[in-house]
């Protein structure tokens, strides 16, 4: 008995997520959560060294933690697709008008949004910085081909 404990015990180990990628300080990250269908479900950060860290969850390509890299001169391509979405002024949007779409959260500049893919009030700034995101950072490498929430509807 003692022996079948040890060995899930190392398993579980095994597949822990090991720390944080880097030990720079977070610029950006951004989580897309779960739906009632098949969305994907992941987290991706960006470090200030460049450093990119994706954890995928479920409907993605790629699960698990996986390290990438951007050259961190683009950073104020960054900054400017937070600027024309006017981050300053963001707030949440969880207006839920249907029920079946992903929840986004976004944090950046010490501040963190959520966004409902349902929320016909939304600005679509914040939708195309999401997408953005993605292709800043090259997500699509882990999560597949590109499509994600866009290619959900509500019915």
């Amino acid at each position: 008995m003692r022996w079948a404990s040890a060995a899930l015990l190392l398993a579980a180990c095994a597949h822990a997520p090991k720390g944080p990628a880097s030990k720079t300080p977070v610029v950006m990250w951004m989580e897309r959560q779960g739906c009632y269908g098949e969305c994907p479900i992941y987290t991706v950060t960006l470090y200030r060294d460049g450093t990119v860290q994706y954890d995928g969850e479920d409907h993605v390509k790629v699960k698990g933690r996986r390290v990438g890299h951007v050259d961190p001169a683009t950073f104020g391509g960054l900054a400017q697709m937070f600027a024309d979405a006017d981050w300053a002024h963001a707030t949440d949007f969880k207006a839920y008008d249907c029920t079946d779409l992903p929840t986004v959260l976004i944090s950046y500049d010490a501040k963190t949004i959520e966004h409902y893919w349902g929320d016909s009030k939304a600005p679509e700034a914040i939708g195309e910085l999401e997408a953005q995101i993605d292709s800043y950072l090259h997500t699509e490498d882990w999560v597949g081909a590109p499509g994600g929430p866009f290619a959900y509807m509500c019915y």
